[in-house]
């Protein structure tokens, strides 16, 4: 009988030893991101006046948005096998594996899978004076974006979880193209062109954007300028 209890006891001890795990730091706290979109790149002209009246004046109404094709699907914080060792792997990446509050989100906070190490902008069209057809156009655009960060940088101390990044086209650093939010309509970034052509109205634009990963994506973006906005 004795041999009987003290097996159990063996037995039961084993059991709890099994549930009773110490998580590591990933597993205890989690992440601020919730989900990573995964897929290809998009990009479109569009001459569109803004609604939101937080959008910054300087912008005018020509803009190329660049978003994620569809098809594109999300790789969640509780997804299941390569989705989850890619949201993993991600999170690690980012510094993002720290977060107090796990995953109690009540809008999920939604990010691009890459970021972006650099960015090129020309036409097949003269643009203006200054900038001939071939030649880089990132000096006459502002790019516009969301990033959260700074947010994390600063342990998820800031007030703000997302910064607005609005910055000129050839001061841009990778910092800028880190950890962009995925907004509505699938939305990354916006290149914005204050000052329309002076010469060609009609463009062929070409995106080259280079990602953290070696990932290299070339968006063709046709576009007329109309003359009035």
């Amino acid at each position: 009988m004795k041999h009987i209890y003290f097996c159990l006891y063996i037995l039961a001890f084993f059991i709890l030893s099994s549930c009773v795990q110490e998580p590591d730091l990933y597993e205890a706290r989690g992440s601020f991101v919730a989900g990573y979109s995964v897929g290809n790149l998009d990009a479109e002209f569009v001459n569109r006046e803004e609604t939101n009246t937080d959008y910054p004046e300087k912008l005018s109404n020509y803009k190329i948005i660049v978003h994620t094709k569809p098809g594109a699907h999300i790789a969640w914080h509780n997804s299941q096998g390569q989705d989850s060792i890619l949201f993993r792997n991600i999170s690690v990446k980012n510094s993002d594996t720290r977060y107090p509050l796990k995953y109690t989100y009540r809008f999920p906070n939604i990010c691009f899978f890459q970021n972006f190490t650099s960015i090129e902008l020309a036409s097949d069209h003269d643009y203006d004076e200054m900038h001939k057809a071939g030649e880089s156009l990132l000096d006459i655009v502002y790019y516009l974006a969301s990033s959260c960060l700074n947010f994390i940088e600063s342990d998820y101390k800031k007030e703000e979880p997302y910064q607005r990044v609005l910055v000129e086209g050839d001061s841009l650093t990778t910092r800028d193209m880190t950890l962009l939010r995925w907004g509505v309509n699938s939305w990354l970034f916006e290149l914005n062109f204050p000052t329309p052509p002076t010469l060609s109205k009609v463009h062929n634009f070409t995106i080259t954007l280079v990602a953290d990963d070696g990932t290299k994506y070339v968006l063709p973006v046709a576009a007329t300028f109309d003359e009035e906005q």
